[in-house]
């Protein structure tokens, strides 16, 4: 059947649709959800060629036509029904086949993201059936513990999970008829506004208190790097869903302690009135008011103004626009100072700057002329930045309890001097910064603190110094003795300009080297013989884990003979790259499971199911067979070469498998099944979150894996020979915009000298 026919069949059904269409009052003011633009979603994303037109019907389409149909049962009326549980789940399901039928509609329409509005309606459409089972759940009594087993609802919780459900009903037709889909901002937010109370529902059926307590499904990329940890802010108590938690007011000043108290019709009583769409601003309120009363370096009438403007914001029935950003922003630069307190030790410090500075942010006003006064979300940016110096303050001073090895403690001592002197220049630009209209872009600002990181950066990297040595020295002793005596040299041009940048490549090269080689991914898979291990080598893993143990061994001689970019690390990155490769395909399209698909939809940036993806990942066993064979042959040539084609050939099961491993400790963190693919898009992207630049290529990667699907159990060969090619194009593009190659082998220094180091109070030999 051709496309156009079908595509306007049911544009028209979407004209007809029964949305309610109600006056605009703001679609981001229905949930108390306020959304900042993330910078990369201002900007043009990462175009990706449309898809190609194809003969029969697209998998959009096709799921719309099921949609339409399951809407036209649910709004059948209900005879002798009466309970207001049993009604309110019914509409919820109703509403959310009417949020998907909507997206997927608009989406086969071609206007507008479609790409984006596709992969916000399969994520829907995919999951309502389960949600349903969860929802019938409900009116068994019944509920889900965080590991999936049954339990009892107490009757307050199915009480507050039918009051979200109805809200859910009445808010999701509101979000859509105020947003204009066209646009990425509004279509995120949209989105997020129309699932929250459904998600907070689901989330008090498993116990997870409610959607506020599982953090964004959007990580950033300093979040990545600690180990999937989430950054996220001191918390009030265990389940802090209900503001009214007495645990909530534990160690608040008199003032916010009343104004909860007043909240919650008593210290242990319930809250009077709805105050869920308010837990941004009660938990700003309580951070502020704990961290100020603990502030002794505050003087009491500072204290007690901190703890009135808690209260205040926690009393206020709609505090002004981002008021919660900008007290959240001053609880972390209190709580900060408060960190550095306890941390100063030995090294004199004159704070005099410091505190100025944190009196200005913590009090501003246009009148004392503090900038952006009248901006509280740029204003919180700014902050964010003296944040960050108090807290390099107090890593500094912590630091100085390591105690160094003895022929290293003059290097310290210089490295701590130019520090010291690096915190002083700053802290005392700090009100400077706070004065400046245009300190979010002016260069002096901008960098402000970036000689302070660089000096602290430079003791760690002086304290890490034996660290790599006794990597180098575990895989060859007598390699460690040959780096011991080049570190010397690196470490003192860390203090000398013209060498600085020259001692930073070589040793961030060194440390990043022992990241990636010691061990290897996949290294572990080899020695232990997993299936995937023996099939991608063809039952060789105990040849390669020799011949890796080897060339690791010549690769700690290059680096003790000062030639760290020759022959030896280019074999390491090429065996690097061949087990690099088996782990992403392990991870996504080998002989294993393919649970990381299911996995990668707990982030707001991916959805998929696993059957969906299936024909799109390549079984590439036997490419992987041949590139461990010319691995184990010596022929480096031949190895890049292999390692080419397999790159080029099974472009997106590397891809899943990429995005497995980057994201793979974050994703530990998130909920599972339903719940953890719905959370994912409660809130809209932050700036700064990770892969938001990339995310409109890799929904119109999803979209067509979906098609290819389609394409393939309907018998249409021609359709699908035209899809994978499509698909092969984008994901290799996707890769190459990611930085495809994480092995980087950058040009070093030449770290011999010419002549002998002086010795300190010696002259050189003439």
């Amino acid at each position: 059947m051709p496309a156009e026919p079908a595509r306007e069949n049911h544009v028209s059904t979407l004209r007809h649709y029964p949305f309610r269409m109600w006056a605009a009052a703001g679609v981001l003011a229905l949930g108390g959800l306020v959304v900042t633009p993330a910078n990369c979603q201002t900007l043009d994303l990462d175009a990706a060629p449309p898809l190609p037109r194809l003969r029969g019907e697209s998998v959009t389409l096709s799921v719309t036509t099921v949609l339409k149909e399951e809407i036209e049962e649910l709004e059948r009326p209900l005879e002798g029904v009466k309970d207001p549980l049993a009604l309110a789940i019914r509409s919820a399901r109703l509403e959310m086949r009417r949020l998907a039928f909507h997206l997927l509609a608009k989406a086969s329409s071609g206007s507008g993201p479609s790409d984006l509005l596709a992969l916000h309606g399969f994520r829907i459409a995919d999951v309502r059936r389960r949600v349903d089972v969860r929802l019938e759940r409900v009116l068994e009594g019944s509920g889900l513990t965080p590991a999936g087993e049954i339990r009892p609802l107490s009757v307050r919780e199915k009480d507050r999970v039918l009051r979200l459900l109805v809200r859910f009903s009445e808010r999701a037709p509101k979000a859509f008829a105020t947003a204009a889909l066209e646009d990425l901002v509004q279509l995120d937010a949209a989105v997020a506004v129309a699932l929250q109370s459904l998600i907070d529902a689901l989330a008090i059926m498993e116990e997870r208190g409610s959607g506020d307590d599982l953090g964004s499904g959007w990580p950033t990329a300093d979040e990545l790097v600690a180990n999937g940890g989430i950054a996220r802010p001191l918390p009030i108590s265990g389940s802090d869903t209900d503001p009214c938690d007495p645990a909530l007011r534990a160690g608040v000043g008199p003032a916010t302690q009343a104004a909860l108290d007043s909240l919650c019709g008593g210290a242990s009583g319930s809250a009077v009135g709805d105050l869920s769409g308010r837990h941004d601003e009660i938990l700003a309120a309580a951070r502020l008011s704990r961290a100020a009363a603990s502030a002794t370096w505050l003087d009491t009438n500072e204290r007690a103004a901190l703890d009135q403007r808690a209260a205040a914001l926690a009393n206020a029935a709609d505090g002004p626009g981002g008021s919660a950003v900008l007290v959240g922003a001053q609880a972390g630069l209190i709580a900060a100072r408060n960190r550095l307190a306890l941390a100063e030790g030995s090294r004199p410090s004159d704070l005099k700057a410091l505190d100025a500075a944190v009196r200005w942010a913590l009090f501003p006003s246009i009148e004392r002329g503090v900038a952006l006064s009248d901006s509280p979300e740029e204003l919180a940016r700014i902050l964010s930045r003296i944040t960050e110096s108090v807290g390099l303050g107090a890593i500094a001073r912590v630091d100085e309890a390591r105690e160094p090895a003895k022929e290293l403690r003059t290097a310290i001592r210089d490295a701590e001097r130019r520090y010291a002197k690096a915190e002083a220049a700053t802290w005392t630009r700090l009100e400077r910064m706070l004065k400046d209209e245009d300190a979010l872009t002016n260069p002096e600002h901008t960098g402000l603190v970036r000689e302070q990181r660089e000096a602290l950066r430079d003791i760690d990297r002086i304290l890490g110094s034996q660290a790599l040595i006794d990597s180098i020295g575990g895989v060859r002793p007598q390699a460690a003795r040959g780096l011991s005596v080049r570190m010397k040299s690196i470490i003192r041009w860390l203090g000398e300009p013209s060498r600085r940048n020259d001692a930073i490549l070589t040793f961030d090269t060194l440390a990043q080297h022992v990241r990636l080689f010691l061990p290897m991914p996949f290294e572990r898979d080899l020695r232990e013989h997993t299936d995937e291990a023996l099939a991608f080598t063809a039952g060789k893993a105990d040849e390669l884990i020799q011949l890796i143990e080897l060339s690791r061994a010549q690769w700690a001689d290059a680096w003790a003979t000062s030639n760290a970019t020759g022959p030896e690390s280019r074999r390491m990155v090429l065996l690097h790259r061949l087990l690099r490769t088996m782990a992403d395909l392990s991870q996504s399209g080998g002989p294993g499971d393919r649970d990381s698909v299911a996995a990668l939809s707990r982030w707001g940036g991916f959805h998929a199911t696993k059957a969906a993806l299936a024909p799109a990942l390549v079984d590439v066993a036997a490419l992987t067979q041949i590139a461990t064979s010319a691995a184990l042959a010596g022929d480096d040539a031949k190895l890049a070469r292999d390692l080419d084609r397999i790159e080029r050939d099974a472009p997106l099961t590397r891809l899943v498998g990429r995005l497995s491993r980057d994201l793979d400790a974050w994703l530990a963190t998130r909920p599972i099944e339903v719940l953890g693919q719905l959370v994912a898009v409660r809130e809209p992207p932050p700036e700064g979150a990770w892969g938001l630049r990339l995310r409109a290529r890799i929904a119109a990667i999803l979209r067509t894996a979906r098609e290819l699907d389609f394409a393939r159990r309907a018998g249409r060969s021609e359709d699908e020979k035209i899809l994978m090619e499509h698909l092969s194009r984008l994901a290799q593009g996707t890769l190459d915009a990611m930085g495809a190659e994480r092995s980087p082998l950058p040009s070093l220094p030449q770290l011999d000298e010419s002549e002998a180091p002086a010795q300190r109070g010696r002259k050189r030999p003439s």
